[in-house]
């Protein structure tokens, strides 16, 4: 899906948004020299202003959102499904070796594409089969934000989850910052070579330069656009289906 997402620390409510896939990265503009602060040259630097971004360092809940459009691709050709919607509260905290270790809780749900109706059945139309798409919550969880990406707690059960990922480099004009953040993510099944599930997410975040680089602030306010890829959904009745 490609969506737009924002992010606020509670109990402020105010507005964001950004843009489809690709947009952030494609419209920022040559990166400049930056205002003395935070150094964005340097990964434990870059890390803490991509927390501030995406929630706090000081440890505050934060809440961010998403709305964005779920796509099948086969042979090149997107074939829209449903929106995806999510809601998602978090807090980090500094932690060992330069990262951030907090807790985060997601609710998901789908839309139909034209309106604001929940959507809590599926007809997949590269089978013709229908499938239920009930909301989905995930956590509270405990994760680990460092510089090589987020990292999630082992998955329980027998299948094995390997995950990897990066941060930046930052792209900054003279008054905005734009980070780009990447996870990629395999899961397998026991005695199974290939993956049974690939998830491929990049997600950029925007802001005030002043505020991010500020030693003094925990948060600045956000916002973005982000792509994500995967392959293999049993959920949604996609599980097998080529490139759907």
């Amino acid at each position: 899906p490609a969506g737009r997402t924002g992010r606020g620390p509670l109990p402020r409510r105010q507005p964001r948004g950004r843009g489809g896939a690709g947009a952030a990265p494609a419209a920022a503009p040559a990166a400049v020299a930056a205002p003395p602060g935070l150094d964005l040259a340097r990964p434990a630097d870059l890390l803490a202003a991509l927390v501030k971004l995406r929630a706090a360092t000081d440890g505050s809940l934060a809440i961010e959102w998403l709305k964005g459009v779920q796509y099948g691709v086969v042979d090149a050709v997107l074939t829209p499904f449903f929106t995806l919607n999510s809601v998602t509260l978090s807090w980090y905290r500094p932690a060992a070796a330069g990262s951030f270790q907090g807790r985060r809780l997601e609710v998901v749900w789908h839309g139909v594409l034209s309106g604001n109706r929940p959507l809590d059945e599926f007809r997949n139309p590269y089978t013709g089969r229908t499938h239920r798409i009930p909301p989905v919550r995930t956590g509270p969880v405990p994760v680990v934000l460092g510089t090589g990406g987020l990292r999630r707690p082992p998955r329980r059960g027998t299948q094995r989850r390997e995950a990897e990922g990066g941060i930046g480099p930052a792209v900054t004009s003279a008054t905005r910052v734009w980070i780009p953040f990447e996870t990629r993510t395999r899961l397998y099944a026991p005695e199974v070579p290939r993956p049974v599930f690939v998830y491929n997410e990049t997600s950029t975040y925007a802001g005030q330069l002043a505020q991010v680089l500020d030693p003094a602030a925990g948060r600045a306010d956000s916002a973005g656009g982000k792509v994500e890829g995967q392959r293999g959904t049993p959920g949604e009745g996609l599980g097998g289906q080529r490139g759907a």
